[in-house]
């Protein structure tokens, strides 16, 4: 497990068989690369699952900002969201599931006047990834430096390519965490013959 930014990137330039870095700030291509990748790459494996070490929970305020029309509340999300996963509206937060919620912006437009909201922030401290985090930003990195460092477009795909395996085997491992949604049947569910 990488214990810290360097370490990380460091994983995927050896992907690449590129020279390790000692540091984001030294002046090497490869450093130079990784600091301008790692941010991004980390924000874009953090938006893809909703990872349970990124998770966290807020009761939003009202803005004083109101929409032109179609909604007639905003809630500012916080500063650290990467994206919102479900609100206090969503069946499985408690709510009915009747009352709509949209992104606008940097706003949870609704039509309520208190909400709460499940998100996934920006998580910095490598030290608390998955291994299926770390794993997933490291080859989103090395799909990122490939062509740069090796001038191949087959070794970037091949990377793509096992990110996405990556973020499908950690979508289908946050799935099988905690308690199930169970759900009643309805005459729908029941009377389908």
């Amino acid at each position: 497990m990488p214990d810290s930014e360097t370490s990380l990137c460091n994983g995927a330039l050896t992907l690449l068989r590129a020279k390790p870095i000692a540091s984001l700030s030294e002046l090497s291509p490869g450093a130079k690369l990784c600091a301008q990748h790692y941010p991004d790459s980390r924000d874009e494996m953090l938006s893809r699952v909703p990872w349970k070490e990124a998770r966290k929970r807020v009761e939003l305020a009202l803005s004083a900002t109101v929409p032109l029309f179609g909604w007639s509340a905003y809630f500012a999300t916080p500063l650290d969201c990467i994206w919102v996963w479900k609100t206090s509206l969503d069946i499985e937060e408690g709510g009915d599931g009747t009352i709509r919620w949209g992104m606008e912006n940097n706003f949870i437009a609704t039509t309520v006047s208190t909400l709460k909201a499940h998100y996934i922030y920006r998580l910095t401290d490598v030290k608390q990834f998955s291994p299926l985090l770390a794993k997933a930003i490291m080859y989103d990195l090395a799909s990122k430096l490939a062509y740069p460092l090796t001038n191949s477009v087959s070794t970037q795909e091949k990377w793509d390519g096992l990110r996405d395996q990556t973020i499908r085997q950690a979508g289908a491992r946050n799935g099988n965490i905690g308690t199930k949604d169970r759900y009643k049947s309805t005459t729908l569910t029941r009377d389908v013959r």
